[in-house]
C-alpha cells in the first residue's frame, strides 16, 4: 500500500466520521477550489483542495492508485488533443 493510498484511507476515515456525503465533499471543494483561485500561492490552500479530492474519490469507490492512472490516461489524452489559445477568462480548451 503506498502512502498516498494511506493518507487517503485516514482522510476518508476521518470524512466518515463525520457523515460527510460525497456531495458535500465535493460542495466544499468548490469553495475551497475558489479560496485557491484567489490565493495561488497558498499551499494550505493546495492542501485543502487535495484532501477534499481524496476523501470525494474514496465515497465513488476510487484508489489512489486507481486515480493515478486515470490521470496518466487523461494526460495522454490531452497530449494528443489540439489545443486552441485560451479564451478571455484564461482558460485553454481543446478542439472537439
Amino acid at each position: 500500500m503506498t502512502d498516498f493510498q494511506l493518507l487517503q484511507d485516514k482522510i476518508g476515515e476521518w470524512s466518515d466520521e463525520r457523515n460527510t456525503d460525497i456531495q458535500g465533499l465535493l460542495n466544499h471543494l468548490v469553495e475551497e477550489a475558489e479560496d485557491l483561485k484567489a490565493n495561488p500561492y497558498s499551499l494550505m490552500n493546495y492542501a485543502d483542495v487535495m484532501i477534499l479530492l481524496m476523501a470525494a474519490a474514496r465515497k465513488a469507490g476510487c484508489t489512489m492508485e486507481e486515480l493515478y492512472k486515470a490521470v496518466e490516461v487523461k494526460h495522454t489524452i490531452n497530449e494528443s488533443r489540439i489545443w486552441m489559445t485560451p479564451d478571455e477568462t484564461g482558460i485553454t480548451r481543446h478542439q472537439k
